[in-house]
């Protein structure tokens, strides 16, 4: 157990190394683009879209009247 988590936590660390590639200003294939897209989501460790539920169980709701500024939307 102890082995297997490990290599999955040394997996993600170099994913990580390998996302932070896309920060250097180099032309990347698009090909290359989309498959960054995909390890992004798996190395941000937010593969499932948790906004709906967490609305859902905080019973979240904008105030009437109450504008909010565009960073925070």
């Amino acid at each position: 157990m102890n082995s297997s988590l490990g290599a999955l936590i040394a997996s993600v660390k170099s994913l990580q190394i390998i996302t932070h590639l896309s920060l250097m200003p180099i032309i990347v294939p698009a090909n290359a683009q989309i498959f960054f897209g995909f390890i992004f989501t798996v190395v941000t460790f937010d593969p499932v879209d948790m906004q709906g539920p967490v609305e859902e169980y905080f019973d979240l709701k904008q105030a009437d009247g109450v504008e909010l500024a565009d960073n925070f939307v």
